[in-house]
């Protein structure tokens, strides 16, 4: 983008200069949370990749951004779009969750509508298929591996690769659903990329790749 604001302008002013050129490309504004009230007394040049900006926007709003359903989200970091949906093999869960490297926790699911990106699902913590470390990985550390507790969610320490976080009380965050199936068929599935609530882990919205 490259735009111009005037002295006095706002953080919603920002917000509404980067919203135009995602409404150029067909996104429009879904949820946003109230902005900082400040007011700079300086004019300001925008300019950059807009997604970048807005990661700024999201920053000062205490809040992460992304695109879901055609819409710009942004949520703040101590809220969600619903509560804890509870997912087990009686009510659609497929398989085991999967920690990746990465990518969060990986859970598939059959389609559920009431589950939605930045809401929560609840899992059992003990459910949750460990992912295994290379043996370079392993060497590097020098057998220092250890489990250790964050703020409620089980992480690792003595190595460089991070396996995401398991939340201890198996709440995790969907930050990605990707659906599934075959219309010859009867099974429909969800997959989501999830991350432990509170979790130091969960990536920045540029960092997942957003192409606007």
């Amino acid at each position: 983008t490259s735009q111009t604001l005037a002295a006095g302008y706002t953080v919603a002013d920002v917000n509404r200069a980067l919203m135009k050129d995602f409404e150029a490309k067909g996104a429009t504004e879904g949820l946003t949370p109230e902005m900082p009230a400040t007011v700079f007394p300086r004019g300001r040049v925008l300019f950059g990749m807009t997604r970048h900006l807005m990661d700024n926007v999201a920053g000062q709003c205490g809040a992460t951004w992304q695109f879901v359903d055609g819409q710009r989200q942004m949520v703040a970091n101590n809220e969600y779009v619903h509560d804890a949906i509870v997912l087990n093999s009686a009510t659609g869960l497929i398989g085991m969750p999967q920690q990746t490297i990465g990518n969060g926790v990986n859970v598939r699911a059959l389609i559920n509508p009431n589950i939605r990106v930045n809401g929560l699902i609840q899992l059992d913590q003990a459910s949750v298929y460990r992912t295994a470390l290379s043996n370079n990985d392993i060497a590097m550390a020098g057998g220092r591996i250890t489990d250790q507790n964050t703020d409620g969610n089980i992480t690792l320490s003595g190595t460089t690769a991070q396996p995401a976080s398991i939340a201890t009380d198996g709440v995790y965050v969907v930050k990605g659903i990707m659906y599934t199936g075959d219309t010859r068929g009867q099974a429909w599935y969800m997959d989501m990329m999830c991350f432990a609530r509170g979790a130091s882990d969960i990536p920045s919205q540029s960092a997942m790749n957003r192409g606007a």
